[in-house]
C-alpha cells in the first residue's frame, strides 16, 4: 500500500500543471506508466553499477599487470 501511494504521489507530481485537482485518482494507464518508468530507472541504475564495478575490476587488473611488467623489467635489467 505504501509503495502504491508512493507511485500515485510520483504521478501527481510529474503531471503538468493544469486546472485538474490533485484529488483525482490516477487512471490505470498512468499507474502502469509510472511503474514502468520506475522499473526502467532501477534497471538503468543496476546497469550503471555493473559498469562501474567492471571498470574498477578492469582498472585494477590493468594496474596490477603494469606493475608486474615493471617488476620483470627491473629484474631483467638488474641481472
Amino acid at each position: 500500500m505504501i509503495y502504491t501511494q508512493k507511485i500515485i504521489n510520483e504521478i501527481r507530481t510529474s503531471l503538468p500543471d493544469t486546472t485538474e485537482t490533485f484529488d483525482q485518482i490516477p487512471t490505470k494507464q498512468e499507474v502502469k506508466h509510472a511503474i514502468i518508468d520506475t522499473c526502467e530507472i532501477q534497471a538503468f541504475k543496476k546497469v550503471l553499477n555493473g559498469l562501474l564495478i567492471f571498470q574498477y575490476i578492469f582498472v585494477d587488473y590493468y594496474l596490477q599487470s603494469k606493475a608486474r611488467k615493471n617488476k620483470i623489467k627491473k629484474y631483467i635489467s638488474s641481472s
